[in-house]
């Protein structure tokens, strides 16, 4: 297994923190999230996007969030229609071509994940709203050495390796890499299917694919359609995958009921022959037939039987020069950070803080880049709370 680079940034609690729920309500949402908001942009009557500074943040300087609000809450870029959807990627973009041209820039990203555990959190990822991460990592907060799996604590150990050995992973990464350039015909227009690849044991995690035109893809007509053809492919094989283990009876507790071990393992063996993953991926996913356990357990591998999840990236690495990629790394058994996933590990720790000059920094990357928004959108945009107490 490849190794992470490792950082350490100042530790910051959000202001709010509320029980499971508390965020699904649009007036609990608005009490933490407005604060925080720089820039406000409608989309469409049911959906507006906020530029939001991130209370827990994935980078020292460079770090915002883009999401949803209104009364209605959007949970996938599969309900969007393509106004909100071109409109959300739009916005994205433009705050990462600031922090992708920044000089001391190494890694950008926009980055989301789709998952039916964020309902389950204590804390504000668990608003069920669709939101990208813009973040910028500098050359600076990645010069610490780079750290192997033992550099790890126990804990942290086991739930790297089950993240990076999720059987799933390396079936999807199978199927994904035989059928999307097939099945998404207007994928062929913004991805380079030419230069495609999956990785399972090194980073970033997931089965990746250049963007035609870097960056600039983003704004092309066709990029949100073909966004929403492969969340639509993942979800349709999620379902598809979910029925190895599960009937379409439920138990008392409202989950659904497991399969006995038989009929997963002949569901499985079909669905193996149907797919024609490698070798690789049948060894892993015929062991996790072997282990599943009764759903009345509730465990952790049972994610399968939750819904789509998934975690994606559109980034740019200076070690690969100027290429823009997408990378998505579909999950079942187990969930992974979007920084995990690019083989990046982040610790928050009190011991650092914030000096002048980084408080400084942040605030001027995020005051430029609310008045670039304002700029952009005109009377369409709105100066939120956050931006008038920079």
């Amino acid at each position: 297994m490849e190794k992470f680079r490792k950082f350490e940034i100042p530790r910051q609690e959000p202001k709010f923190k509320g029980e499971p729920g508390d965020y699904q309500n649009p007036e609990y949402f608005h009490r933490i999230f407005n604060p925080n908001k720089l820039v406000e942009i409608p989309a469409s009557e049911r959906v507006g996007w906020g530029v939001n500074i991130k209370t827990g943040p994935h980078s020292k300087f460079y770090d915002l969030i883009v999401i949803q609000y209104g009364e209605r809450v959007v949970s996938t870029v599969g309900e969007l229609n393509e106004n909100e959807g071109r409109s959300l990627i739009e916005i994205s973009a433009e705050i990462a071509k600031d922090i992708s041209d920044r000089p001391d820039t190494e890694i950008t990203f926009i980055g989301w994940s789709n998952s039916p555990e964020e309902f389950d959190r204590r804390n504000p990822q668990s608003v069920k709203r669709i939101h990208f991460h813009t973040t910028g990592i500098t050359k600076q907060e990645l010069q610490a050495k780079e750290v192997g799996i033992l550099d790890f604590p126990k804990e942290k150990r086991k739930e790297i390796k089950r993240s990076m050995r999720d059987p799933f992973l390396r079936l999807f990464c199978d199927v994904m890499e035989n059928e999307v350039a097939d099945e998404v015909e207007i994928s062929q227009k913004v991805f380079a299917f030419e230069d495609r690849e999956s990785r399972i044991d090194g980073f970033p995690a997931g089965f990746r694919v250049e963007l035609r035109d870097g960056l600039d893809t983003l704004h092309h007509d066709e990029f949100f359609p073909a966004l929403q053809e492969l969340h639509r492919l993942l979800s349709e094989k999620y379902e598809k995958y979910s029925k190895i283990f599960v009937s379409e009876e439920f138990n008392d507790n409202g989950r659904p009921k497991l399969r006995t071990k038989e009929e997963i393992r002949e569901r499985i063996e079909s669905l193996l022959e149907e797919e024609g993953p490698s070798d690789y991926a049948k060894r892993f996913v015929r062991k996790l037939g072997s282990v599943v356990k009764g759903s009345e357990e509730v465990p952790k591998s049972d994610w399968f039987i939750k819904g789509t999840s998934y975690t994606s990236a559109i980034y740019c690495d200076r070690r690969e020069g100027d290429k823009w990629f997408l990378v998505m790394a579909p999950r079942i058994v187990c969930g992974t950070g979007l920084l995990e996933m690019m083989g990046i590990m982040l610790v928050r720790t009190d011991s650092k803080k914030f000096t002048k000059e980084d408080e400084e920094k942040q605030r001027s990357f995020r005051e430029e880049v609310s008045e670039r928004l304002l700029d952009k959108y005109g009377e369409r945009a709105k100066r939120g709370l956050a931006l008038n107490d920079l």
